[in-house]
């Protein structure tokens, strides 16, 4: 729609370069839903911020069906296919990286994990000469 907007056009005739998919805590289950299903077979974003999301997320469906989205928080971690010819970037807050670290395993190279800015517990504080 953004890309060929046809009739209905909420750019207002403005170009799209790159077209990002971002979701943060439920809308990043279903949006990791959508890269590990949809995304392989319809090429439609140019990379993905996937933010602050629990473990399992939910499949696909019957069509026309909702989706239960809190059911998928307890399931086993889903690690996002590593097939994706886009960037996928994948956020956690502090208290769901402890507790969801699983969720980030993927080929070397392209996985590199670090403290998020601000994080103190992963630094060990320095002392200033004479304190």
């Amino acid at each position: 729609m953004l890309r060929s907007p046809g009739d209905l056009d909420p750019l207002d005739g403005l170009d799209v370069d790159r077209l990002l998919a971002v979701g943060e805590s439920q809308s990043a289950f279903m949006l990791s839903t959508y890269a590990n299903g949809v995304q392989p077979l319809t090429d439609e974003f140019d990379g993905f911020l996937i933010h602050s999301r629990g473990g399992g997320v939910p499949g696909l469906g019957e069509p026309g069906a909702g989706l239960d989205v809190a059911g998928s928080i307890g399931r086993p971690p889903t690690i996002i296919r590593t097939d994706l010819d886009v960037p996928v970037m994948i956020v956690q807050t502090g208290d769901r990286r402890a507790r969801h670290h699983r969720l980030l395993p993927g080929p070397p190279g392209r996985h590199r994990p670090h403290p998020p800015l601000g994080d103190r517990r992963r630094r060990p504080r320095r002392r200033l000469p004479g304190r």
